[in-house]
């Protein structure tokens, strides 16, 4: 039986690799004082300098792609992603005017990440899929009361399909042109970063002021309608994030940070 600790010790020579060369983390691993067997090590070696080739060691997750909708009705209809691979990981932002009194309902697959509402004005949701080798073309999300609604699918590769949410916070926010994401806690390395920003008024974009902003949509309806923005970034480590933020208009907001 293969020493368990040599075999960790091999791997993570392959997972630092971007800190020096592949010809140099394989040659490390040929010399490598263990109980492996010689050919174990030649094909680690070998497994090294495939990642290497194909920048995957680092098992970084990235944004491909995404769509927005916006509507003034009982339900939204936001298209899939363009490229989706089974195996993608769907982040979809749903935010709709009433707040608590509005009853959002996902399509099949999805399921619910959390929600917040800002009384009776602003609810946010949002929701995760793994995708399947056949995805529809739209997904299609309803409301109790027909409203002003914006919604959005941020489309990720490279997400743990079993375990696909690390961590998520979030929080409604009192009339303000500054839309704060509470912060979280990671717990693993190589998660990205998604924050969800929302806002009940729909005459202006929202910026987002520390991610990369992917998606933003707005329905232009002034003080009963609804915009927001999404970004992303990547966490080399785990630890807590702080909190992060986005500008849109001064309307009661709310903002959603989750680890992917």
């Amino acid at each position: 039986m293969h020493n368990k600790r040599s075999i960790h010790l091999i791997m993570g020579k392959a997972k630092g690799f971007f800190l020096y060369s592949g010809m140099a983390a394989a040659r490390s691993i040929l010399k490598t004082d263990s109980t492996l067997s010689f050919k174990l090590k030649t094909f680690l070696a070998s497994l090294v300098l495939l990642f290497a080739a194909s920048g995957s060691v680092t098992g970084q997750i990235s944004y491909i792609d995404g769509t927005t909708a916006e509507v003034n009705a009982a339900s939204i209809q936001i298209n899939a992603p363009s490229g989706t691979q089974a195996g993608d990981v769907m982040i979809a932002f749903i935010a709709a005017r009433q707040g608590s009194n509005q009853t959002i309902t996902a399509p099949s697959g999805w399921t619910l990440i959390r929600r917040d509402n800002s009384g009776t004005t602003l609810a946010a949701a949002t929701y995760y899929k793994v995708a399947t080798g056949s995805e529809p073309s739209s997904y299609n999300w309803t409301v109790s009361n027909s409203e002003r609604i914006t919604g959005s699918i941020a489309l990720f590769r490279g997400v743990d399909n079993v375990n696909p949410i690390n961590a998520n916070n979030g929080q409604a926010n009192a009339i303000n042109r500054t839309i704060t994401a509470p912060g979280i806690t990671t717990t693993v390395d190589n998660t990205m970063l998604y924050g969800g920003f929302a806002a009940a008024r729909g005459n202006e974009d929202v910026q987002v002021n520390t991610l990369t902003r992917n998606l933003f949509i707005d329905n232009r309806s002034g003080p009963n309608g609804t915009a927001q923005a999404v970004g992303s970034e990547h966490l080399p480590n785990a630890g807590p994030t702080g909190n992060r933020t986005a500008t849109g208009p001064e309307a009661v907001n709310i903002g959603q940070l989750i680890a992917l």
